[in-house]
């Protein structure tokens, strides 16, 4: 069946898209003939560039060895000049004895040491004069080593600029793959609003369209909101990291990545979101200063098409790249993301990642490898039922999401009676809880008809229970259950469970959920919030049958008769008329105070609320349990029973205890005496190792 689910989906893909990723396709072939030509006359520009500079280099050394020479004979020429001096000085000398010789005899030896003098004189000049011609000569060929070396670095000059001209040419056939459509930013009409609660987002950045339709998504500024800001500020741009934001669907992971994005700094940041998709065509939108810029291309080509795409990105600017819906399980997803990471670590200093993803888990975690690519995890947890019932107190942000709050999915479909009074928004957001659960996207942005469906389609893929709270399951396991899980993050510690009421109770429902509950409740140890869950999930199951119970003070189980029917109830709106059969009751919030199940037994009178809890101690809340007596008409008197029964785990029944009561004589018109209330609430577990009877 799931298998047959999945063919119809991949049926429903357009033949537009189909044509349109096949254009794309045939597009990226010619794209890649022409950049393999260009590449080939770049690398001859290369080539020759390369045998300039090697001529250059023979040049300059050859100038040096001239200038070597040069600066050898202008050291000889002074020691020439230095020795013509000497000789100069000595005849000096020899002339000033000759005039003074008084010796006849010493006059004739005199002239012919002076005219000796004269010789060496003459001779020294004569050298001198020659290596004053080999400097000029060496004079020369510098100067002309010289004009040649200029005219080598002008040639070089010049192939440098021939391979920037190519290069940046080869830019644009890279880009010439992909048909962008260019529009203005305008990102000046978002950003924080009403007290930073809020935040404007136009809804084209994530349509992936530059289509100004006006229209703006106003998000919910949630601790989970702004706890990612300040994960992307700090981790991913101060720090470097590569970021890797992981949570359910629709906990709000690619709307607060792209706000983040608006408020990046124009002057400093440019940014690309690639949003992947499982089977249509890539989209990317990337924003430039006050320019933004669209594109799309086909998911076969992913790997190449990405690593053209990032070249593209401006220069001049640091770059933030985020790359969302990245699933494990896609090849082609792989390669883009291999791709993304080869252009981050070329260029580390300015160059930040984000990947966005669905998926439970990433699998098997390589430490070494998270090390050196310096990969940060942030879980992003799912909604909350405050968070959602603060998110509407703000009448324009109500006004927006109040047509998606309304149930429209029939009442036999979600298994209760459906009412057309007016009802208050908090009423409203409780009622679609049952069915969004943690999921925003099921709760403000899809109608409950839209939310059934998703889910029931899911539903039918889904695995075991246990896999499903492990979290081994997503969008890698092949199946679409990534929709039914909810995460919370919590001492550390991310723990999954069924995103709503309703996945939880079809869930149980279904074949063999009932021993695999028992064993995972009898064998838990995790946090006490999923046993109490656990608990809840096995009690609605196990009520369907003869449920053995053992309250508190008695050695032998009680067997409950089996309950048929279980129906939701909704203690703010009155029951026409009680069912003639044993039902069992349970609320249409998950917050419901006071008690978890109702059974009511129409001949025998009895009606028994049931509180599930696996805490030490509870209060006892009667206001609540006389608000459900009213709405389902049981009149006040002696002529029902009314029982109120605390369910805990069997090694708690001996250590529960009443933390306190409140609302003291609340239920006294059914015989229940004020100031005597605790000591009529019964205490109970259910032996699930035991199982059912019957």
């Amino acid at each position: 069946m799931a298998k047959r689910v999945r063919e119809l989906e991949e049926e429903e893909t357009s033949s537009a898209v189909e044509q349109e990723a096949r254009g794309v396709q045939t597009k990226v072939i010619q794209t890649d003939q022409v950049i393999t030509a260009a590449e080939q006359e770049i690398k001859g520009v290369v080539d020759e560039i390369k045998g300039v500079v090697d001529e250059i280099k023979g040049v300059e050394d050859e100038i040096n060895g001239v200038v070597e020479k040069i600066n050898g004979v202008e050291d000889e020429i002074k020691g020439v000049v230095d020795e013509i001096k000497g000789v100069d000085q000595t005849m000096a000398a020899v002339e000033q004895e000759i005039s003074q010789a008084q010796d006849p005899n010493m006059k004739p030896v005199l002239i012919m040491k002076q005219t000796k003098l004269e010789g060496e004189k003459q001779q020294l000049a004569a050298r001198e004069k020659r290596l004053r011609g080999d400097k000029r000569q060496l004079g020369v060929r510098e100067r002309q080593l010289r004009v040649k070396e200029r005219q080598l670095r002008d040639d070089k000059a010049k192939l440098r600029d021939k391979e920037a001209k190519l290069r940046e040419e080869m830019k644009e056939k890279k880009q010439a793959a992909f048909t962008w459509t260019e529009s203005e930013a305008r990102l000046d009409g978002m950003g924080f609003c009403k007290e930073e609660k809020y935040f404007r987002l136009d809804c084209s950045y994530l349509w992936g369209t530059n289509v100004n339709s006006g229209e703006h998504l106003l998000l919910y500024c949630r601790k989970a909101f702004l706890e990612q800001f300040r994960f992307l500020q700090e981790q991913v741009l101060e720090h470097g990291a590569l970021g890797w934001i992981q949570g359910s669907p629709g906990t709000g992971k690619t709307t607060t990545t792209l706000s983040f994005c608006m408020k990046l700094d124009r002057n400093e940041w440019s940014f690309k979101c690639i949003r992947l998709k499982a089977r249509s065509n890539t989209c990317v939108v990337e924003v430039t200063g006050n320019k933004r810029r669209t594109c799309s291309f086909a998911k076969e080509s992913e790997g190449k098409q990405m690593t053209l795409l990032l070249e593209g990105l401006s220069d001049g600017k640091r770059s933030l790249v985020v790359l969302d819906g990245y699933l494990t399980h896609q090849e082609s997803h792989m390669r883009a993301l291999v791709a993304c990471i080869r252009w981050r670590d070329a260029d580390r200093q300015n160059r930040r990642l984000v990947v966005v993803t669905s998926m439970a888990s990433r699998g098997k975690v390589y430490d070494e490898e998270d090390r050196e690519l310096r990969l940060k995890e942030h879980i992003v947890p799912s909604w909350r039922i405050d968070e959602y019932l603060e998110a509407v107190q703000f009448d324009e942000f109500y006004n927006k999401v109040a047509p998606t709050l309304e149930m429209n999915a029939t009442g036999e479909a979600l298994g209760f009676k459906m009412t057309t009074r007016p009802r208050s928004k908090e009423e409203r957001v409780r009622h679609k809880h049952y069915l969004a659960g943690g999921s925003c996207r099921y709760m403000f942005d899809m109608t409950a008809a839209e939310v059934l469906r998703s889910l029931d389609v899911a539903l039918l893929c889904a695995p075991n229970l246990q896999d499903l709270f492990r979290g081994h399951v997503g969008a890698s396991s092949g199946d679409m259950t990534n929709r039914l899980i909810a995460t919370m993050v919590t001492q550390e510690k991310v723990v999954r469970f069924p995103v709503s009421k309703y996945v939880a109770s079809n869930l149980a429902a279904s074949a063999g959920a009932v021993d695999m509950l028992r064993r995972m409740l009898t064998a838990f140890r995790g946090l006490r919030a999923m046993h109490g869950y656990l608990l809840e999930m096995l009690f609605f199951e196990e009520v369907r049958r003869d449920l053995s119970i053992t309250y508190r003070g008695s050695s032998e189980p009680e067997v409950l008769k089996a309950c048929n029917l279980v129906v939701i109830f909704d203690p703010s709106q009155d029951t026409d008329s009680l069912p003639h059969t044993r039902v069992c009751l349970k609320p249409i919030s998950e917050f419901q105070g006071g008690w978890d199940a109702i059974i009511v037994d129409q001949d025998d009178k009895v009606v028994q609320f049931f509180q599930l809890t696996v805490a030490k101690d509870h209060s006892l809340k009667l206001s609540y349990f006389l608000t459900a007596l009213k709405a389902l008409g049981i009149p006040a008197g002696e002529i029902w029973t009314i029982r109120i029964v605390f369910v805990v785990p069997p090694e708690d029944g001996m250590l529960f205890r009443i933390a306190s009561v409140k609302d003291e004589g609340a239920l006294e018109q059914y015989m229940w005496k004020k100031g005597e209330e605790r000591s009529m609430v019964q205490v109970a577990s259910i032996d699930f190792n035991r199982g059912f009877v019957g």
